[in-house]
């Protein structure tokens, strides 16, 4: 009988571990986030709603696109991890208190008013100054009126109005006609 003998060397290597963390909600314009991947020295394949993100290698990434970003995290023994996180970006508020006006001096001022239903906080200067932190603020002199209002989202909108003075219009009668009893034209100044 013929015998043999041989040896083999098993290696165990802990899985990746890969943690990118909860998903991020921002604003619009907020410049997006920042996410790591972790594992220092490994390699990586990042993706956005299932697509490879082409030139994406390193360890973090800046992400301003809503969607499903995910990372494979290969190390230098091959042992690979993957994680994912959803970015959510919220628009921002959409505030329009009116047009830039002029008003006669003996015509009342507007009260302006924001109208959006999803606003939790609002504030109103006049002219660079806090007036008001309601909906809606009365206007009592000219210049510019601002409101910065914050959403249940946490993001904010801006929008503003000049209110300006003009001379009023002085209706001169072009008929002369007294006497006729209309109440109306009966006397010259």
């Amino acid at each position: 009988s013929c015998t043999s003998s041989g040896s083999v060397t098993l290696a165990y290597f802990a899985p990746v571990q890969v943690q990118l963390g909860n998903d991020i909600t921002v604003c619009e314009n907020s410049g997006g986030s920042l996410i790591d991947a972790g594992n220092t020295g490994s390699s990586y394949v990042w993706s956005l709603d299932g697509n490879v993100i082409s030139g994406q290698t390193s360890q973090t990434l800046g992400i301003t696109t809503p969607g499903v970003y995910s990372v494979m995290v290969t190390d230098g023994n091959g042992c690979t991890g993957t994680d994912q996180l959803t970015l959510i970006v919220n628009p921002l508020p959409q505030v329009n208190i009116g047009n830039d006006s002029t008003f006669c001096s003996q015509d009342p001022l507007p009260l302006l008013s924001v109208t959006n239903s999803n606003i939790s906080t609002y504030a109103w200067t006049f002219n660079g100054d806090p007036v008001g932190s309601g909906s809606s603020v009365q206007a009592t002199s000219y210049g510019t009126y601002g409101v910065t209002v914050i959403d249940n989202n946490g993001c904010e909108g801006y929008d503003e109005i000049l209110l300006e003075e003009r001379p009023c219009e002085i209706e001169i009668p072009n008929v002369f006609t007294p006497g006729n009893g209309d109440g109306k034209n009966d006397t010259f100044f």
